[in-house]
């Protein structure tokens, strides 16, 4: 049997998230800048994505990273995110199990009680501070990139009415709406309800809303829809975000974590409504029950919109070490996307 690629993959899951690491056999990704890398992977070898996220090797609700170097000469890694439909400037969850799999396997040197870890990202340099105990990684802490809430606005959606919704960035855009203007609850009951209702949220507040970084303006969409509920047990809230792919047809993916950037962009705009202080945790609940914990200790407004840099805490684990191989007479081999 011949094998036209053979990948070095890691595979870990953050809060239940799955990230799938590719860490070796890939191609050189040429760009002076992450966001270039990002394209030019997009462009002349976006199999990769296809192969290690796409069935049959994956499904839509995991996410990718790349290990590429890093344009940033204070980085460790440069990471390029990316999952079943698209590519992604950051993600959270993710940069939770990149900081673990770097100082777990020694990419990065293991230092107690802290080790810092340094990622390059199409959204910027983020930087994390990874929990040591007993030679064990216990938890992440991430410092994510500049985060704001973008705009407010009670929106009419068909079939629900009037539903006001925030949008706000961390890492990526979000539109918050709570899910009890949709006669839901943030359970895996009603997951096909809540995805028939995200679309219907998106089609509203992309046109109505949008959003376009002021800095970055190649971020330039609403990525996801986060349905929210009051939390409990300790919770302030509980939450599902789901992805919107950017083209008709792609698979909905919905996120099992508290999603890191989903975190980012909601303690933003809970401080930009004047809900929580500077410095206060802020719990997240997926919708499987796991959590993250945010805060934003400095506010830093980014081109006049109210914001800070989010610190997210998570934990994440390695769940498999190994090689994905391509064979060339599989008729399958570049994946493909049922649902």
């Amino acid at each position: 049997m011949q094998f036209e690629r053979i990948l070095k993959i890691i595979e870990t899951h953050t809060a239940g998230s799955p990230t799938r690491h590719i860490v070796g056999g890939a191609p050189q990704i040429k760009g002076n800048t992450m966001a270039e890398k990002m394209q030019y992977l997009h462009d002349h070898h976006d199999w990769i994505r296809k192969v290690v996220m796409q069935e049959p090797r994956g499904h839509a609700s995991m996410s990718g990273a790349l290990y590429v170097p890093p344009c940033n000469p204070e980085a460790d890694m440069g990471i390029l995110y990316f999952d079943a439909c698209d590519y992604m400037t950051m993600c959270g969850h993710s940069t939770i199990a990149v900081s673990t799999v770097l100082v777990e396997l020694g990419m990065v040197e293991k230092k107690e009680p802290v080790t810092t870890v340094k990622l390059d990202t199409p959204a910027g340099l983020v930087t994390a501070e990874v929990k040591v105990e007993n030679g064990n990684v216990k938890e992440v802490t991430f410092a994510n990139v500049p985060s704001f809430l973008y705009a407010s606005k009670e929106l009419e959606i068909e079939g629900y009415g009037k539903v006001p919704c925030d949008v706000a960035f961390g890492g990526m855009a979000y539109a918050i709406v709570p899910v009890e203007k949709f006669g839901l609850t943030v359970d895996p009951a009603n997951i096909n309800e809540l995805m028939e209702a995200a679309h219907k949220v998106f089609n509203v507040a992309q046109p109505e809303i949008g959003f376009v970084h002021p800095e970055q303006p190649f971020m330039d969409r609403i990525h996801s829809v986060m349905f929210t509920q009051p939390g409990t047990d300790g919770a302030d809230s509980k939450e599902v975000v789901i992805l919107i792919p950017v083209e008709e047809g792609n698979s909905t993916a919905v996120d099992r974590s508290p999603c890191g950037t989903g975190t980012s962009a909601r303690v933003a705009a809970e401080l930009g409504h004047g809900n929580i202080a500077l410095g206060q945790s802020f719990v997240q609940e997926s919708i499987i029950g796991t959590r993250f914990a945010g805060r934003i200790d400095e506010r830093l407004d980014t081109c006049g919109y109210i914001g800070g840099i989010p610190k997210i805490t998570g934990s994440a684990y390695i769940t498999a070490l190994s090689d994905f191989v391509v064979s060339a007479n599989d008729p399958l081999k570049d994946g493909f996307i049922l649902i």
